[in-house]
């Protein structure tokens, strides 16, 4: 049975193959990063097996990602390959940790972009507002939102709870939404503010498909819609409630859905109460 002779190479044979100057790898000797496989002892000539070829490649590769000698010396020193390879592994972590870290940053400057995107809205909203209390009969597709219900009575600090739940549903979930933060009150408005009943607080969301049957979702049917913009807070809005309820009546209309209000303007762009600029919405049919 023969025996497997190991092949060797000189520095210029493992230089062109691992596409660098020989000068680099005597540099990479010199700072005993790098060892040759052995030394004629007459010819003083060095040679080098597939193993130090690998090595060069991987100096070379760390050396273009900004890696120090000191720090790639730490690591080849030993020579010993599981503790490269702890190396490599431990750098693919921090690699994870960076990459989840500028997700985080994404996801906030696009909620930052949003935002912008949000008081555009709102300095339009507000010019439409000029024109507040004019009832419409308005066509509206199917709109999609991520959503949160509760029993609750209706007060700034309940719907900012529970705004903060679906914001965290949204984060967790990776889901795009836009202004403007919409309630959907499926008991009684004018008693919302002193009893407790079902109410929804939802944003309009893009899906990818496979979101689209999770259970924070809820689809609001396409239809004719009784639509008003109205400016004010809570004493205001119950004003405005009735004489929407009124006009539904008046056309020839009946109530086929719950109240929507959406908050283009709220208190957390104006602490001025004549500002704030929301909207009601109530799905309608005409009475046969």
């Amino acid at each position: 049975m023969g025996i497997t002779r190991i092949k060797h190479y000189t520095i210029e044979e493992i230089a062109e193959i691992c596409n660098t100057k020989v000068d680099e790898i005597r540099i990479y000797e010199q700072r005993e990063i790098l060892k040759p496989n052995y030394t004629d002892q007459e010819t003083n000539q060095k040679f080098y097996t597939e193993e130090q070829i690998f090595l060069v490649d991987c100096i070379n590769e760390l050396r273009n990602m900004n890696f120090t000698f000191d720090e790639i010396k730490n690591v080849f020193i030993s020579g010993d390959f599981q503790t490269i390879q702890d190396f490599y592994n431990f750098q693919v972590t921090q690699i994870d940790l960076k990459i989840k870290h500028l997700e985080t940053l994404k996801k906030r400057f696009k909620n930052r972009i949003n935002s912008f995107k949000s008081v555009s809205q709102n300095k339009k909203i507000q010019k439409q507002s000029k024109q507040s209390g004019k009832i419409k009969i308005t066509q509206f597709p199917a709109r999609t939102y991520v959503y949160v219900n509760d029993e609750i009575i209706v007060t700034a600090q309940t719907f900012i709870d529970m705004h903060n739940r679906m914001q965290k549903i949204v984060m967790d979930n990776e889901i795009h939404t836009t202004p403007p933060c919409i309630a959907i009150f499926h008991g009684d408005y004018l008693k919302a503010a002193k009893e407790k009943s079902s109410v929804d607080v939802c944003r309009a969301a893009f899906l990818t498909q496979a979101q689209k049957d999770e259970s924070f979702i809820k689809t609001l049917p396409e239809g004719k819609y009784a639509a008003v913009l109205f400016n004010g807070a809570m004493e205001e809005s119950i004003k405005v409630y009735n004489k929407l309820v009124g006009f539904i009546k008046d056309k020839g209309y009946v109530v086929k859905g719950p109240l929507i209000k959406l908050y283009h303007v709220n208190s957390l762009h104006t602490q001025n109460e004549e500002e704030l600029v929301s909207e009601f919405q109530i799905k309608v049919e005409r009475v046969k």
